[in-house]
């Protein structure tokens, strides 16, 4: 088996920091909008 070329690599490793990123921007977004509805 090849290793993946470092820029393959590092492709993969920006698309799932984008993806986590993504998903924590949702929750913080939805707890933002959850304590301006209770204030």
């Amino acid at each position: 088996m090849t290793s993946l070329p470092s820029q393959n690599g590092a492709i993969v490793v920006f698309l799932v920091a984008m993806l986590v990123g993504m998903s924590l921007v949702n929750r913080y977004e939805q707890h933002v909008a959850v304590r301006q509805k209770t204030r």
